[in-house]
């Protein structure tokens, strides 16, 4: 009897597991896409960037298949019969999702398939192209590493194949990114698919021309306008940065809560407003501002420590009034404070911040080792440097980012060091809600770097060497391993040359760019040789025009490297280089300034600077 039960418990276990098998194969039936049968739908007034992604699923999937026909995109009222059609609906469509997707956080986006029925639709357009770039990644294989085809991915398999059934809905960690000084359209729309340009706010910094020139203000709070010399300043213009509001001044406060009233009832779709010091060191040492300071020492930190105080004293006033003012003025929504922590209110404030405040940093983020900004200590007068003493004062931080681009002539690769500033955050319990990115990128240098970036603000714990290893396999086949060897080197090369405190900055001017040590000179030696190797090692042409991309890049930093570093002054190097840099005029991928009329004449004025400073430095 109980070998019959036993018998009969295995029976019963097999089929379950037999059952359980046969569904799970079900669950993940792939379905073959279909070039004839499968269309592209959008609904029918689609926004400019809903239009766009359908554009590019139309043009990658034929290009995977290899075809000009195909995919085609229709709109919804044209679409007569979905039976026996594959449906790829792009946006805000009939097939959309039936919850509202609006109520989700910022540049959300969701990828639903439902047997026939594919959709992609995001809590605004922007997060729709978002999602449109992650459905031909992640499932298609095709990447935009940089703006245009040569640096887009192909899948080595000639077709797509899509499980029955997905749901995937991406929340990006990093709220808002706004990177800028992009070279022309398809540029921009590189930078738009892949999460690079999501902000639905008004700038987050030298805002108070914004905020305070106004007739019925200036009018109304005098007393909130600075005194210089012991006369009353009155800004000239909405622009004018030549000047700071008196933030010792109790009307302040007062103006503040008008001008905030105001602006979001005439926007009432945004939630951030900025409070930003303008862009100016005349800061008001006389009025309430000056009584204000005389307690503080007269010291360039003392008085950093005084404007800091008095301003964030303003701050914290001022949200704390408008958790009343605003509700009785019928703006219910939960609104955020912006200010940007630069100048003389660089400090670190010795106050808790309001909830409501959002304070974002200037970390340059490529110098943040020797800014020991990781770093865990007292509050001595580096504090305002350590993200660690930040998470003692708010649970909310933004950076605004110079990641220049434009005026850099060497690679600046740092995208190890973006990805431990922000699991740093994170693990300070931080939540990092504002990336500011001034790109101006150079491609052929360090363009790539980018993309990381964009991968690494929407999600803080995928790992930086995948992303290179993915990207040089993508893109250079049986050079992949040299080529991640080359750009790690730049990355280190970066890495040293600019955290380094015995040096000067490198951002500050061309001549501060160039120096290096031996150990840097032969990291440059280095890529050289490991770029080369790698061109020799390509079969494909696209890989060889690909590495040949960079290198022509590389060349310019390795002429003035080598102009600056040698022992002596090189003049037919110097010929060469301004030789070189007239064929590379007008193509702003090789530089970003290369895109310039005036291109030639600015570089040879600034190498002539950097052979003057290079005799200068003989003559020592």
């Amino acid at each position: 009897m109980k070998r019959k039960l036993f018998s009969n418990n295995v029976y019963f276990l097999l089929i379950a597991f037999l059952v359980i098998i046969f569904y799970s194969f079900k669950i993940n039936e792939k379905e073959i896409l279909s070039p004839k049968t499968t269309v592209i739908v959008l609904g029918d007034k689609p926004d400019y960037l809903e239009s766009e992604s359908a554009i590019r699923i139309n043009k990658w999937l034929r290009k995977i298949y290899d075809i000009d026909t195909g995919f085609n995109i229709i709109k919804q009222s044209l679409l007569t019969e979905t039976k026996g059609k594959t449906i790829i609906a792009v946006g805000n469509t009939k097939f959309s999702l039936k919850n509202n997707i609006q109520t989700l956080p910022s540049y959300t986006f969701i990828i639903n398939k439902k047997g026939n029925i594919v959709t992609i639709q995001g809590v605004n357009s922007v997060a729709t192209f978002t999602g449109t770039g992650y459905f031909l990644d992640h499932f298609c294989g095709v990447r935009f590493y940089m703006p245009g085809d040569l640096f887009t991915s192909l899948p080595k398999q000639k077709s797509i194949q899509l499980n029955k059934n997905i749901f995937i809905k991406e929340i990006p960690s990093t709220k808002y990114l706004l990177s800028t000084g992009y070279n022309g359209r398809e540029e921009t729309y590189w930078a738009y698919i892949n999460g690079l340009i999501r902000k639905d706010w008004g700038s987050h910094q030298h805002s108070m021309g914004d905020r305070f020139f106004n007739d019925t203000i200036i009018k109304n709070f005098p007393e909130i306008f600075p005194v210089y010399k012991g006369q009353k300043y009155f800004p000239l213009s909405r622009t004018d940065q030549k000047w700071q509001p008196d933030f010792a001044e109790p009307k302040l406060i007062d103006a503040a809560v008008i001008s905030t009233i105001k602006y979001f009832k005439s926007h009432p779709a945004i939630d951030y407003i900025s409070f930003s010091v303008q862009d100016s060191h005349n800061y008001p040492a006389e009025g309430k501002m000056g009584q204000y300071l005389k307690s503080y020492q007269l010291t360039s930190a003392g008085q950093k420590r005084g404007y800091t105080d008095a301003y964030v004293e303003f701050l914290n006033k001022l949200a704390q009034r408008l958790e009343t003012e605003l509700p009785k003025n019928g703006i219910t929504k939960p609104k955020t404070i912006v200010y940007i922590v630069y100048g003389k209110v660089n400090d670190i404030p010795k106050v808790k911040l309001h909830p409501n405040i959002l304070p974002i940093k200037v970390f340059h983020i490529a110098e943040t080792l020797m800014d020991s900004v990781y770093n865990e200590g007292g509050a001595d007068f580096r504090a305002y440097l350590r993200l660690s003493e930040w998470a003692k004062v708010t649970t909310r931080i933004g950076n605004h980012d110079w990641a220049h681009g434009k005026g850099i002539i060497y690679p600046r690769i740092y995208t190890n060091l973006v990805s431990k500033f922000v699991r740093t955050v994170k693990k300070n319990k931080m939540d990092f809600e504002y990336a500011h990115i001034e790109a101006y990128p150079n491609w052929a240098l360090d363009g790539i770097k980018y993309y990381f970036m964009a991968k690494i603000y929407w999600n803080p714990d995928v790992d930086p060497d995948s992303l290179l290893t993915q990207f040089c396999s993508d893109m250079f086949g049986k050079s992949k391993n040299k080529m991640k060897k080359y750009f790690s080197t730049l990355e280190d090369l970066n890495t040293s040359m600019n955290n380094d405190p015995t040096r000067n900055r490198r951002i500050a001017g061309y001549s501060t760019q160039l120096p290096l040590n031996e150990k840097e000179i032969q990291m440059v030696k280095q890529a050289r040789q490991l770029i080369d190797e790698a061109a020799k090692a390509a079969k494909k042409d696209e890989e060889k025009r690909r590495i040949e991309f960079f290198s022509q890049g590389f060349k310019v930093s390795e002429y003035f490297f080598d102009i600056y570093n040698s022992k002596d002054l090189n003049n037919s190097k110097v010929t060469e280089l301004k030789s070189f840099l007239k064929t590379i005029a007008g193509n702003g991928m090789m530089l970003h300034m290369a895109k310039g009329t005036d291109f030639v004449t600015k570089m040879n004025i600034i190498v002539d600077n950097v052979v003057k400073s290079k005799k200068q430095l003989l003559l020592k």
